[in-house]
């Protein structure tokens, strides 16, 4: 009986496809994940985008157009910790009830230093008839603004306001959690410092993509898909290799099931037969040499495993 040590999941196959399905997802604020973590869709508060379109809004205020770059002014409150960021915003006038609102204005980008987070006031001044109001869209993201302030309640206009930090409403992946067993998004390809973008319109990176360190890429293909974190999709059928956390008690396996467990030491994902929401089915033990894949009684033995169909 042998000890290994737990290594990085690894994707093995998926019945009927010769790759990996890869899907892009918006990583949350201050995503921070390793190559071969188990991600989670989190959201955070509650996400409420702004009206699709720039002939949009609700009410009166339908199709009126949002406040410009005259009417916006940004300043900076300290925040103690927070780190520098780059804030995106969208903003729509709004009565004081929320019940009308206006279509959104263009997109304003705004940077603050460390130490610091982003204060915004839509002045009264040039808004139109009926709007007493104005809704905060916020992302830490192009194109991905969420409200921040209230729905029912927005801020009054010439009144400031302050997004928390990190920001109140937000939804998009990170690594999950021990013993998860809901919104699963995959499996990560690349760690979250893995990144394609380096400023404003720029696709030159330096991380771990390239084996020198370093890229210079042509533009994606879409605006916002220099920020989205590519995924390995556990579908059904999908099957990981992955280590065991208990002893490897036989080399086949009939309908042994386990759940997922986060290694606070290594940082790997392990399949656990201890935890309660058993959300893998154990398919067999690894094959390959034994003393590097683990033999029956070996604890930290590499096991193929595929997510129950309920899961994903």
């Amino acid at each position: 009986m042998a000890t290994l040590a737990f290594v990085e999941p690894n994707y093995v196959g998926n019945a009927g496809f010769t790759s990996p399905i890869v899907q892009t997802y918006v990583p949350a604020q201050l995503a921070a994940f390793r190559r071969g973590d188990l991600l989670q869709l989190i959201t955070t508060g509650t996400i409420q985008a702004p009206p699709a379109t720039t002939s949009g809004g609700t009410g009166a205020l339908a199709g009126v157009a949002g406040p410009t770059a005259s009417a916006v002014t940004f300043s900076t409150t300290a925040s103690a910790g927070a780190a520098a960021q780059t804030y995106f915003y969208v903003f729509t006038y709004a009565n004081s009830a929320g019940t009308t609102e206006s279509a959104p204005s263009q997109e304003f980008i705004y940077s603050v230093p460390a130490g610091y987070k982003p204060t915004v006031t839509v002045s009264a001044t040039g808004a139109p008839s009926g709007a007493t109001n104005y809704q905060v869209y916020t992302s830490v993201l192009p194109q991905q603004e969420v409200l921040q302030n209230t729905y029912t309640a927005p801020t009054a206009l010439g009144t400031a306001y302050t997004v928390t930090v990190p920001l109140a409403n937000n939804i998009g992946v990170n690594r999950g959690s021990t013993n998860m067993n809901t919104n699963i998004a995959g499996m990560a390809i690349n760690s979250s410092a893995a990144v394609y973008y380096s400023g404003p319109g720029g696709s030159f990176s330096v991380n771990e993509q390239s084996p020198l360190g370093a890229t210079n890429s042509y533009p994606p293909l879409e605006p916002a898909e220099i920020f989205m974190i590519p995924v390995i999709k556990l579908s059904y059928g999908t099957t990981l290799e992955m280590s065991l956390r208990q002893p490897l008690y036989q080399p086949v396996f009939g309908n042994a099931t386990a759940g997922l467990y986060l290694d606070p030491i290594t940082g790997f994902w392990v399949a656990d037969t201890s935890q309660s929401n058993k959300v893998l089915n154990i398919l067999q033990a690894s094959p390959g040499v034994p003393s590097i894949q683990g033999n029956v009684g070996d604890i930290g033995a590499r096991v193929r495993v595929q997510f129950n169909a309920g899961v994903l």
